[in-house]
């Protein structure tokens, strides 16, 4: 509907969010960023028969940088912040195993490297607690992005993350409207932590301003 040319898929893990994409017929560039060895080993390999699907080995953030990200034993809930209790009663499976040394770059710096003038572009963001720090990094380049779709979550899950009011502000400031909502992380309760939001910005709206 939005005549999106290029997925910047943030989080990859190994691919579940852009195969998905495939799967529902979007047939665009997708440009996959997943820091995590073994997991990118797997991300690679999915994207190797796709013309239009590119893995890169790195996580985005505010700063070019190296850093440890702690690696769950469910792999998808791998981040470089601590994990707090809740989120661990709730999904046991995703007790931290072990650690890794990762290389982070910041979106605005690599951006004209990987999306050509002229493409329209939506960026998600699933980045277990580091979506803040994504955003920082994309602020020189934000106006370019003509869609988002970004994990937010109602509770702590990772010390110092953002939140939903949080991520609602960083929206509204950016000029984009939430056009849809995904459910996220449910326990078995039924009570949701997480959701992700699916927003759309006019073209003529101006940059976010984001706190570090």
């Amino acid at each position: 509907m939005y005549d999106i040319d290029v997925v910047l898929d943030v989080g990859a893990n190994t691919g579940q969010y852009a195969s998905s994409l495939r799967e529902f017929g979007y047939s665009g560039r997708i440009v996959s960023f997943e820091p995590m060895s073994r997991e990118f080993g797997v991300l690679r390999a999915a994207a190797a028969n796709d013309g239009g699907w590119t893995a890169l080995p790195c996580a985005l953030g505010a700063e070019r940088s190296q850093a440890t990200i702690n690696i769950s034993a469910n792999s998808i809930s791998s981040s470089m912040r601590a994990m707090v209790p809740t989120h661990l009663r709730a999904v046991p499976d995703s007790a931290y195993i072990g650690v890794e040394t990762i290389e982070i770059q910041r979106l605005d710096e690599v951006f004209d490297s990987i999306v050509a003038a002229g493409e329209r572009t939506f960026l998600k963001i699933d980045t277990q607690g580091s979506e803040r720090e994504v955003l920082v990094g994309a602020s020189g380049v934000f106006q370019r992005i003509s869609g988002m779709q970004i994990e937010t979550s109602f509770v702590p899950l990772y010390e110092g993350q953002m939140l939903l009011a949080e991520a609602l502000e960083t929206v509204e400031a950016a000029g984009m409207v939430v056009e849809g909502i995904e459910p996220g992380f449910v326990e078995v309760t039924g009570r949701m932590f997480q959701m992700d939001l699916v927003c759309f910005r006019s073209e003529k709206a101006p940059p976010p301003i984001l706190k570090r």
